[in-house]
C-alpha cells in the first residue's frame, strides 16, 4: 500500500484519497523515503524515488522508517 501511494503521488502530483491513510501520513512516508535514500544510497542517487524504494527493500531496510 505504501509503494502504491507513493507511486500514485509521483505519477499524478497529488495524493490518492481512496487508499485510506491520511494525506499527512502519506507525506511523512515520502519525506522519510527521500531522507533514507540520501542516508543509505548517497546524495548523488539519481535513479528515482521508486527505484530507491526498491533498492532499500533489497538491502533489508524499511524505506519509510523514521527515527523519533
Amino acid at each position: 500500500m505504501i509503494a502504491e501511494a507513493l507511486r500514485y503521488r509521483l505519477t499524478h502530483g497529488f495524493w490518492n484519497k481512496t487508499l485510506g491513510p491520511s494525506r499527512q501520513k502519506q507525506g511523512h512516508w515520502l519525506r522519510a523515503l527521500k531522507t533514507n535514500i540520501k542516508a543509505h544510497l548517497g546524495m548523488d542517487f539519481s535513479k528515482g524515488l521508486m527505484e530507491g524504494f526498491s533498492k532499500l527493500i533489497s538491502r533489508g531496510l524499511v524505506p519509510v522508517f523514521r527515527f523519533g
